[in-house]
């Protein structure tokens, strides 16, 4: 056969069924007229993604991988060494499907375009072809380099992160924003990046408003945590979004880790983030209807109940402060430490000798959470309780279904409640205790929400404390994210664990609906996920900590503008309808306490979280000496019952400035101002409510104010703050 024979009769075939149904101009593009994207046919690397609907330029600056999954503690495909097996594009060219095959392992990358929307949806399907079980931990999808037109015109948009609005791309760009930065928390081991759904929204953006194009990547998850990634390479950035699809794979069976997504858009942010709530959630991520009502303009107090007899003893006063909830922190019998457990149904009655005993071991520095005097008895709660609500007054308990005290008779009456590793050792969630092997001193061990019937011992005693006690409500401890169950001998996946916190929420929520229908699960975890089971949730309890402390100190991780932005664009991110607790202080972040009795900024912080949208939440260590300020700021919130708070009806064109606008039809309207900054300031507000006047009716601190067209011109001294009466 002649050369040219051979070529013809072998290869050009094979390279037609090759590319059947493929883009004429590339082998691997799909598209739905309104975006397109391609894959480099031999690696399987992005190399194109494009708005069609205006200059179509390539937002990939830099192709480079798309997928990946971690096995036996390694990245399967790696960078420089994947490649592609084999791969189809759909007839109608909007889906297409990626084979590798390495190390037994074989991987399937499925990439599918909306038939109508601007959304780029993707999966990866994961099993083991040879060999033993093999353990899986984490999914990668990537979007690298995006880049919307001039880098140096892109900003990015990480709602709910601590990233401040509208930073800029080169900024970011510059360096890597991911775990590698270890902050602001180092025992978190994703970096300052809060984990998605269960925390934010995950939602990270590259948006030019010069061009009006926005580009956002997220990955909803109901099994799994995610971790999203910003990572810096210099002049471009990368997107990630980690899974926590944690398995065991056996030859045969396969895992798919699906809901990546990405979005363009034309137009404002705002739009965007509407478009996202949208495909995101749907109508899956609801607010509860029958949430009482009281919730949205409910003032909270926090406590350590030790002695329980002494605090009956101030109820009034508490009332007369204005709170009108009390929660308690735990107050079970426990080892040293309120949050290790040892007995759900005895309370602690710890003598303070006794207390001294079960401190940490020899030679460790006394557990901040340790206290020398117990709860008391029953009677003592119940009476408590009663007292309480004579004066008007809800009780929440702190409930902790995250683990138990190491020493807890749980170990040996039911093992396997107990998250363990591949070799059978249990151990603490979030460090919070021994890790795997290591000596059960002090701490907790982690408990498997993955177990059902753990989950209904969780809620088993959940219902005992409301029938013993009469209470109102649990603030829910720590639901997050926690490590995967690898037990060789746990008959389900190891990422039931993950995210069997909301299977127990949700489950419990409707067991206390059924024994008091006005009763209250306030999830201490703020993410998007809990909104379905809880009726509120906190602020961002990592992310107001650096930000309370960098006012006080003057060095701000966001200014007041900024901070109004961010709460705004997180509460967008996340579905409507949410009630949310925010806060200065509490036991986790206390140590600013003493700090802000003297600094003037510490009013003006604690101001600022009362009145921008949130229930107010406050450590009873934060009123000593505070006594009229606290019980000017909560009669003030309390007369708001009925207004809606926006973070976007009012504008302050100096960055120090927050601002907010509380509106109720047919009623004054409240303009929030507050100087975030030690410096005087000259500002002029925008808002959307016009007024002929205007009256401070709190704070003020020789500020200025005077009436101007569509808002107000203002001068405030360093840390100054004021609320505003509008006729």
């Amino acid at each position: 056969m002649k050369k040219e024979a051979f070529i013809s009769a072998v290869f050009i075939p094979a390279f037609l069924a090759l590319c059947a149904g493929c883009g004429r101009n590339h082998p691997m593009e799909i598209s739905n007229g309104r975006i397109s994207a391609a894959f480099d046919p031999e690696t399987g690397d992005w190399t194109t993604l494009r708005f069609m609907e205006t200059d179509a330029s390539n937002i990939i600056r830099i192709p480079g991988p798309a997928i990946d999954c971690v096995v036996d503690g390694n990245p399967v495909l790696g960078t420089g060494s994947r490649r592609v097996k084999s791969y189809r594009v759909s007839a109608d060219r909007k889906s297409l499907d990626i084979e590798y095959k390495k190390d037994g392992i074989r991987v399937i990358h499925h990439a599918e375009l909306d038939a109508r929307e601007p959304v780029l949806s993707q999966s990866v399907r994961i099993e083991a072809t040879t060999g033993g079980k093999r353990k899986l931990t984490e999914v990668w999808f990537v979007l690298p380099s995006p880049v919307i037109g001039q880098s140096r015109e892109c900003r990015v948009q990480a709602p709910g992160q601590v990233l401040t609005p509208d930073s800029p791309y080169p900024e970011c760009a510059s360096k890597p924003l991911d775990a590698s930065v270890r902050g602001p928390d180092p025992s978190y081991p994703q970096g300052w990046l809060e984990s998605a759904p269960d925390q934010t929204s995950g939602l990270i953006a590259v948006e030019n408003p010069v061009a009006g194009r926005i580009l956002s990547a997220w990955l909803y998850s109901e099994i799994a945590t995610v971790f999203p990634v910003i990572d810096g390479k210099g002049e471009t950035l990368d997107i990630g979004h980690h899974l926590q699809l944690a398995a065991w794979l056996k030859p045969g069976e396969s895992v798919t880790a699906a809901g990546h997504s990405v979005l363009l858009t034309r137009g404002l942010w705002a739009d965007h983030l509407a478009r996202f709530r949208d495909r995101a959630y749907g109508n899956n991520l609801v607010s509860f209807p029958d949430t009482p009502g009281w919730l949205k303009n409910a003032r909270l107090l926090q406590i350590d109940p030790r002695p329980v007899a002494d605090w009956e003893k101030r109820i009034e006063w508490i009332r007369d402060l204005g709170f009108d909830v009390v929660y308690l922190m735990p107050v079970w019998k426990n080892q040293g430490n309120v949050y290790a457990l040892l007995d759900h149904f005895a309370l602690d009655q710890k003598t303070p000798a006794e207390a001294e005993k079960e401190q940490w071991a020899s030679g460790k520095q006394k557990d901040p959470l340790a206290n020398p005097w117990g709860v008391g008895t029953a009677d003592d709660m119940k009476s408590f309780v009663n007292a309480a609500h004579r004066e008007g007054l809800k009780v929440f308990f702190d409930l902790i279904p995250q683990g138990i005290g190491v020493r807890s008779p749980f170990i040996h009456e039911h093992p396997d409640w107990l998250v363990r590793d591949e070799l059978g050792r249990p151990f603490a969630s979030h460090g919070w205790g021994p890790g795997p092997g290591e000596p059960a001193e002090t701490g907790t061990y982690s408990c498997d929400w993955g177990n059902p019937d753990y989950r209904k011992f969780a809620i088993d005693w959940a219902l005992w404390n409301i029938r013993t006690f009469d209470i109102d409500g649990f603030r829910m401890d720590a639901m997050h994210w926690k490590e995967p169950n690898f037990d060789p001998s746990n008959p389900r996946p190891a990422w039931h664990t993950l995210f069997g916190g909301v299977r127990l929420f949700e489950e419990l929520r409707d067991a206390v609906r059924a024994v008091k229908k006005d009763f209250i699960l306030l999830s201490e975890v703020w993410g998007p996920i809990f909104q379905r089971a809880a009726d509120g949730t906190y602020e961002n309890g990592w992310l107001l900590k650096p930000l309370n402390e960098g006012w006080l100190k003057g060095r701000p991780l966001m200014k007041g503008a900024d901070w109004a932005k961010a709460l705004a664009d997180a509460g967008d991110a996340r579905p409507p309808g949410t009630v949310r607790a925010a806060f200065f202080a509490n036991h986790d972040i206390q140590g600013m306490v003493e700090e802000a009795r003297t600094n003037p900024m510490g009013d003006a912080v604690r101001f600022v979280h009362a009145f921008s949208g949130g229930i107010p939440f406050v450590w009873y260590r934060e009123l000593e000496g505070k006594e009229p300020f606290y019980r000017d700021l909560m009669r003030l919130r309390q007369t708001l019952l009925g207004y809606s708070c926006s973070l976007r009806s009012a504008a302050s064109d100096s960055k120090d400035v927050f601002t907010a606008l509380w509106t109720r039809p047919g009623n004054p309207s409240y303009l929030v101002l507050a100087n975030l900054s030690f410096r005087p300031v000259t500002a002029r507000i925008r808002t959307d409510v016009p007024a002929n006047e205007m009256e401070i009716v709190f704070g003020g601190n020789r500020s200025r104010l005077s009436v101007i067209p569509n808002g107000c011109a203002a001068e405030m001294p360093g840390a100054g703050y004021a609320l505003v009466r509008l006729e």
